[in-house]
């Protein structure tokens, strides 16, 4: 009785043993831990404020518009790539629906289905020159970036372009419900739900991690390398489209110079919520807290009255604190194991 005892104790043990290393190894257990120290930071500098529901809804709201663009380049690190040119994606998007629904007169329906054509489009070009020419991809979409920039703003001629009043087609994905929320925060939640499903419970995300992790092993045992990758791209440029229309609802404009900052905010988010930039491994769930994570401290330094460029401040020494814990922490599960 007493051997049994202590081998039901030793496999107890080894068990809590895994699910520490588990718990520790979780692409989300960092980000998770910087949003209860952010947000007690902000409840102890501005507690009514803080917890209001105007402000709640402010910073979920903002978290949605890039949430999504997060889970597009959580996915693209996850399949080893990047993509800098989905601001001027998102921003030749919101133009082009804006032109074709106000300015042309199209139906918002159509207007919205030839940009969502044409931001997805935009990044399956982006693949198709990074995989069949061989060029990393940062330069790729730097390029592009560029080109869709100049586009958009010779579309606007530098002015912002706005959709018609009460567009009913676009209130459908952006409406107002009150306080500070919109109904994007739900279509963001119902995206990440679905994406985090396909990357975790399908062939497809298995061989995402795949190409991400060893392309040439992942092409040696028949992975779809150029399928998955174009899919990476495509849907990064999709999501791009889905941000857009986000902000339309909620601004009812656009211009060509919103989304400049949106690529690096969109990879910052993938990173601070554990995917590694070298591929291979991350998690969607985790870009999604990273944008939560990114939008809950610009509100709460405008709630603080701090000047907002300590936005960036904080964001940048987020990043490095992140890549330098995920690294440390990946070290020190390999030893344990």
């Amino acid at each position: 009785m007493l051997i049994r005892a202590e081998q039901k104790d030793i496999v107890q043990s080894h068990s809590l043993h895994e699910l520490r290393i588990k718990l520790i190894h979780a692409p989300e257990f960092m980000v998770l831990i910087a949003l209860l120290v952010v947000f007690v930071f902000f409840l102890i500098m501005s507690p009514q404020n803080f917890l209001s529901l105007k402000n709640i809804g402010s910073f979920m709201s903002a978290s949605a518009q890039l949430g999504v663009v997060a889970i597009g380049a959580g996915i693209m690190a996850i399949s080893g790539e990047f993509d800098i040119s989905v601001g001027s994606n998102y921003a030749i998007t919101g133009i082009i629906i804006g032109l074709l629904s106000n300015t042309i007169g199209l139906p918002s329906v159509l207007s919205i289905l030839i940009a969502l054509i044409l931001s997805t489009s935009i990044g399956f070009l982006n693949g198709l020159i990074t995989i069949n020419f061989r060029i990393p991809s940062f330069i790729v979409t730097l390029g592009t970036w560029l080109f869709w920039y100049g586009f958009a703003l010779a579309l606007s001629k530098g002015f912002f372009i706005s959709i018609k009043p009460n567009d009913n087609i676009i209130s459908i994905f952006c409406s107002h419900l009150g306080e500070q929320f919109y109904t994007s925060i739900f279509w963001w939640l119902g995206i990440g739900i679905v994406m985090i499903t396909i990357i975790n419970r399908t062939s497809l995300g298995n061989w995402i991690f795949a190409v991400g992790g060893n392309s040439d092993a992942a092409r040696a045992v028949g992975v779809p390398y150029k399928k998955v990758k174009l899919f990476a791209f495509s849907l990064y440029g999709f999501l791009a489209g889905i941000s857009a229309i986000f902000t339309l609802g909620q601004m009812g404009s656009m211009n060509a110079l919103y989304g400049q900052n949106l690529s690096m905010n969109a990879i910052a988010a993938a990173v601070i919520g554990g995917c590694s930039l070298s591929g291979g491994s991350g998690s969607v769930l985790g870009a999604m807290l990273g944008a939560i994570l990114m939008s809950m401290i610009n509100s709460g330094l405008i709630l603080a009255g701090a000047p907002t460029f300590w936005y960036q401040t904080f964001v940048g020494l987020i990043i490095v604190i992140a890549v330098i814990i995920n690294n440390t922490m990946s070290n020190r599960v390999a030893r344990m194991r």
